[in-house]
């Protein structure tokens, strides 16, 4: 009988706002690595004699700081996180092995070995982002199956993640005293009665009607059952 596999990464967020990242490489892949830092934040290093036409203009617009040279031992200092997105291998090893040693977070690209972390493959929606992870093994696999996602989710999604969030916050100030039972109850039935459909329509109105028609029923039936309980019924 086949062993369980056992999963090798565990899958999570970082909030990388204002944190120092350094890319190692100024290619297409470097591009990329350093357009989705940017997207989520963070201060941006750029190392490599040699820039894109896309990492000359953010360094134009002083978007990321750069190193025009090759790596050298103690670039990572102060790094949160490293991405080395070259075609030389001696060069990931001498990265990965300075990001190892000082705990730093690191992916060298298209070499597991010298990984701490790798990418997943992203459909995002605004606020929703739905993460699909091989566990290193599969690429190909992920990015099939983003492909997939991707015609199933629409921005209607988004949006409903962010007026959820609002409601969330709303039902939270105007009802501290609401159990958790209860917020999940409403969120529950509100998911369940096709909010995404009104939102397709531009419909915000109708899904914050129906919430707050719930948040009133939970609130009553909270109520109802704390005067039982003092009866002792």
């Amino acid at each position: 009988m086949q062993e369980s596999y056992r999963p090798r990464y565990f899958p999570v967020a970082l909030d990388i706002r204002g944190q120092r990242c350094v890319v190692v490489g100024g290619g297409e892949i470097a591009t990329h690595k350093a357009r989705g830092l940017l997207e989520h934040g963070a201060r941006v290093t750029i190392i490599s004699p040699d820039l894109s036409p896309e990492l000359e203009a953010l360094a134009g617009e002083g978007r990321v700081e750069v190193v025009r040279r090759t790596y050298r031992p103690g670039d990572l200092a102060g790094a949160f996180l490293v991405v080395s997105a070259t075609d030389d291998r001696s060069v990931n090893e001498i990265v990965a092995e300075e990001a190892f040693s000082a705990g730093t977070l690191v992916n060298c690209v298209d070499d597991p070995p010298r990984c701490n972390f790798i990418y997943m493959s992203m459909v995002r929606r605004g606020p929703l982002c739905i993460s699909i992870t091989t566990d290193g093994l599969s690429p190909a696999m992920a990015k099939h199956l983003r492909r997939q996602l991707s015609s199933s989710f629409g921005p209607e999604h988004g949006l409903l993640v962010q007026v959820l969030g609002e409601l969330r916050r709303e039902i939270m100030e105007r009802h501290p005293d609401l159990s958790l039972e209860e917020r999940a109850r409403i969120f529950e039935v509100l998911l369940g009665s096709d909010p995404l459909g009104d939102l397709a329509r531009g419909d915000v109105g109708a899904v914050r009607r129906r919430a707050w028609a719930l948040v009133e029923e939970a609130v009553d039936r909270q109520a109802a059952g704390k005067t039982a309980r003092s009866k002792g019924e």
